[in-house]
């Protein structure tokens, strides 16, 4: 797992904070409208991006007054999806689509892929090791 360390300016106050970055996360936490994806498409079709630190504090301002209008007219105009609350990176970081599709790559471990069963899908209550 990888870290993705976060400077935060705040009122003259610098703030690092480091965060768990991890593609497994992003897909676990998702955006509502992405959960019918299942992880290959999802990683083919839709890409992380991170907010500017004047995106940051707008959003923390508004948060703050209630305010939930937090359109920022110098992102860019493709549509970004917010991760789901528990998403380590949720303040920080966004979803938006790829401008063409990738394909994703495959880690296997020896040279090969994993046996379906030692998923263990389905299983409530999976192994450590799973």
């Amino acid at each position: 797992m990888q870290f993705h360390s976060q400077k935060e300016l705040q009122q003259n106050r610098k703030k690092v904070e480091r965060l768990p970055d991890s593609t497994a996360y992003d897909y676990v936490f998702r955006p509502r409208e992405l959960q019918r994806l299942c992880y290959y498409e999802y990683m083919m079709k839709y890409k992380k991006g991170f907010k500017t630190f004047k995106r940051i504090n707008r959003e923390q301002d508004l948060e703050i007054s209630g305010n939930a209008d937090c359109n920022d007219e110098d992102e860019e105009s493709s549509v970004q999806f917010e991760f789901q609350d528990g998403h380590p990176g949720k303040r920080y970081a966004f979803l938006t689509e790829r401008k063409f599709p990738v394909i994703p790559t495959i880690m296997m471990r020896n040279g090969r892929l994993c046996d379906v069963e030692l998923l263990e899908i389905g299983n409530s209550s999976p192994s450590f090791n799973t």
